[in-house]
């Protein structure tokens, strides 16, 4: 079985735009176990344990997503977090530029992975979620939960710099993610390019 999702890469300046926050937000808040930058990405579905058939079938279905795709821009925006407001469980970085083309090829792809794969079991960011997609990278997670201020301090240096470069989004990746006591490892199976010239 090999766990397995479907993403957004991001590209040099943008990976460049979040190593600079993280250094500058790291030493402010040393609650925080910041995600390694190799892992940042935009993930459009979840997918779980796949056998190797299913497996299979995803590459196929990922084409079919990338067919008629044409290329969208979009950018990181402002932080916010995950779980209760006094003790939040994620930090991450919100994205802004063309939404709407991000919503739409999110939701193309919760259609055909139910079409080619209706056996597979409703993942947690993906067919189960498809309705209610809220794009963001994930850029870290609070050891003891976040205070008020450390909330603020984020907030405040985001604001120094509160958008960063846009980004051409011309391809989906199909991920594979390994579980270990330091943390997920990801690694490219297979890449689909979006060939509409729209």
């Amino acid at each position: 079985m090999i766990r397995t999702f479907l993403a957004l890469q991001l590209d040099q300046a943008t990976t460049g735009y979040l190593t600079d926050l993280v250094a500058r937000l790291a030493p402010t808040l040393p609650g925080l176990r910041f995600v390694p930058g190799e892992n940042w990405h935009l993930t459009m579905a979840f997918l779980g344990n796949l056998t190797d058939f299913q497996l299979a079938e995803v590459h196929v279905a990922a084409r079919e997503m990338a067919t008629g795709t044409a290329p969208f821009t979009i950018w990181a925006t402002v932080p916010g977090v995950f779980g209760k407001p006094n003790a939040p469980h994620t930090l991450w970085i919100g994205l802004g530029g063309e939404i709407d083309r991000l919503n739409a090829f999110q939701h193309r792809v919760t259609q055909i992975l139910r079409l080619r794969i209706p056996d597979l079991a409703s993942p947690r960011d993906g067919l189960s979620q498809g309705e209610h997609f809220a794009p963001h990278i994930t850029l870290a997670r609070p050891r003891h939960g976040l205070t008020s201020e450390a909330i603020n301090t984020i907030a405040a240096l985001v604001a120094a710099n509160p958008r960063g470069p846009a980004m051409r989004v011309d391809h989906l990746a199909v991920m594979r993610s390994d579980l270990a006591s330091n943390g997920a490892r990801y690694t490219l199976l297979s890449s689909a390019t979006f060939d509409s010239a729209e």
